[in-house]
C-alpha cells in the first residue's frame, strides 16, 4: 500500500509487535498520530495502516486536523452536527465501511449526493436526519454494498 510515503521493508515480526502494541490505545487517535513522531517506520506503519485503524471511531469535527493519508486507511467515522457541506470532506475517505449521522439535523437530501462513490460503505445510519426526504434516497443507490440501513425517525413520504 503505496501513498505519500515511500514503502518500506519491515520485517513481519516488527509489524505484528507494533500491531499488538497499538491494539491496546484503540480510540486515543491523538495518541497515535503523535506516535508517528517516533521515527520513520512508526509514521509509515500508523498513516499505511488499515488494521490499525479499523477500530477507531473518529468524529468528524477532527477530519480538517488529519493528516491527508488517512483518507486511505479510516474505515468508520461519526458525524456530529454536520452540514451538506461538509460531506464533501466525506467523498474522499474511499474505505470508509461505516457512517453514522445520527440525529444531524442540518444534513438535507442534497448532502446525501456526496456519499454515493463511497462504494466500500456497510453501514450507513442517518437516523433522526430529520431535513432527509425520500428523494435524498436516490443517492445511496450505488451503494450496493450496504448491508445497514438506519432510517429510524425519517419522515419518508
Amino acid at each position: 500500500m503505496e501513498h505519500y510515503h515511500k514503502k518500506r521493508k519491515l520485517s513481519p515480526l516488527i509489524e505484528d509487535i507494533f500491531y499488538e502494541i497499538f491494539s491496546f490505545l484503540t480510540n486515543d487517535y491523538n495518541f497515535i498520530l503523535n506516535c508517528r513522531l517516533v521515527c520513520k517506520d512508526w509514521n509509515y506503519l500508523i498513516l499505511n495502516s488499515s488494521i490499525l485503524w479499523s477500530n477507531i471511531e473518529i468524529y468528524t469535527a477532527k477530519l480538517k486536523c488529519f493528516p491527508l493519508q488517512l483518507k486511505y486507511v479510516l474505515t468508520t467515522i461519526i458525524c456530529e452536527n454536520v452540514t451538506d457541506h461538509e460531506f464533501e470532506l466525506l467523498s474522499d475517505f474511499q474505505k470508509l465501511q461505516k457512517l453514522v449521522f445520527y440525529n444531524c439535523k442540518r444534513i438535507t437530501d442534497e448532502g446525501l449526493q456526496y456519499l454515493q462513490i463511497l462504494t466500500n460503505l456497510q453501514e450507513l445510519d442517518i437516523s433522526r436526519c430529520i431535513q432527509i426526504t425520500d428523494d435524498g434516497l436516490k443517492f445511496l443507490t450505488s451503494l450496493t454494498n450496504l448491508k445497514l440501513l438506519d432510517l429510524s425517525d425519517i419522515d419518508l413520504n
